[in-house]
């Protein structure tokens, strides 16, 4: 804090509303990423429009957007926890949801990818004198869950995380350098942290929109242990873009009846077949409404993932 103001960064010279033009404005970067992905939301399947954690996502991007801004103008320290409090809640949540959903890992798992992730972020500063310790654990984060997608399982969103992770590697150093090269660039290189970050922000939650209400096959690790024809359904496609299932819908199946999720989803890929449990052909049970018809008992009720 410098005469009542926080000034931390290049091009901020004394504690005027526009003593940071550029670090203000870059920082609609955030809000039209947010609004394409709004609009890309939007243009999703009824589930994906009805899954909270994907608005929350969006959500923290327009946080992030109006914190930032509000930082880079008013410059006093409430106006820095509303720059830093959203970026580290998306750390935290999108840590939890791409291991989760991308790599079909157990709640347990989630949770401690979480606390490694916490723990690297405020163990940095006090050991290295780095000030930017969350971003070095969400940059870890990408490149070995983006690596194990992409080389592990060849799940679609790999690419994604990789490539956002190779950008915001770049917008950290643009970050870092803010200040030593303060002398030969006046405006400093924050502005350009902003710019990418956006760009990672978008590629990172485009990919969760995209795949992150789908459960990779390969990822889940049940493969060999589920029914044949589930096995084969997956192997049969042309495009590994083509197919996936749902998990949220299956694991919900999976509590009401008492069943194991893999045990499901080759009930379902039996479905997707048109074959009942007793391998006889049988109509779809699903009407219109999306409601599963009281054709059989073990029906009665029971939403079966729809076939997408």
């Amino acid at each position: 804090m410098t005469n009542g103001y926080i000034d931390i960064y290049c091009e901020r010279t004394g504690p005027e509303y526009w003593s940071e033009p550029l670090n203000a404005l870059t920082n609609l970067a955030f809000i039209l990423s947010a609004v394409v992905l709004t609009r890309l939301l939007l243009r999703q399947d009824a589930a994906s429009r009805r899954d909270a954690a994907l608005w929350i996502l969006v959500v923290l991007i327009y946080a992030i957007g109006t914190g930032s801004w509000l930082f880079h103008t008013q410059a006093q320290r409430w106006a820095m926890l509303t720059d830093i409090i959203p970026i580290a809640i998306f750390i935290l949540v999108y840590t939890w949801y791409v291991l989760r959903r991308f790599a079909a890992a157990p709640g347990w798992v989630c949770a401690i990818g979480v606390a490694v992730v916490l723990a690297i972020a405020v163990a940095v500063p006090p050991l290295t004198g780095y000030r930017g310790g969350a971003y070095v654990a969400a940059l870890a984060t990408m490149v070995g869950i983006g690596g194990y997608l992409r080389f592990g399982t060849g799940h679609p969103a790999g690419r994604a995380l990789l490539t956002a992770a190779a950008l915001f590697a770049v917008s950290l150093a643009l970050r870092t350098v803010d200040q030593p090269l303060c002398a030969t660039i006046p405006a400093g290189t924050h502005f350009a942290w902003h710019l990418l970050n956006a760009i990672v922000l978008f590629s990172v939650a485009r990919a969760m929109v995209l795949y992150g209400k789908r459960i990779w096959p390969a990822a889940a690790g049940c493969l060999d242990s589920v029914h044949p024809v589930l096995r084969n359904s997956f192997q049969q496609q042309e495009s590994i873009h083509e197919r996936f299932v749902s998990l949220s819908d299956h694991q919900t199946l999976a509590r009401r009846a008492s069943r194991p999720v893999a045990a499901l989803l080759a009930a379902d890929a039996e479905r997707r077949e048109g074959v009942d449990y007793a391998g006889r052909i049988r109509p779809a049970l699903r009407g219109a409404s999306g409601v599963v018809r009281h054709r059989r008992p073990d029906d009665a009720g029971i939403p079966v993932a729809q076939p997408e």
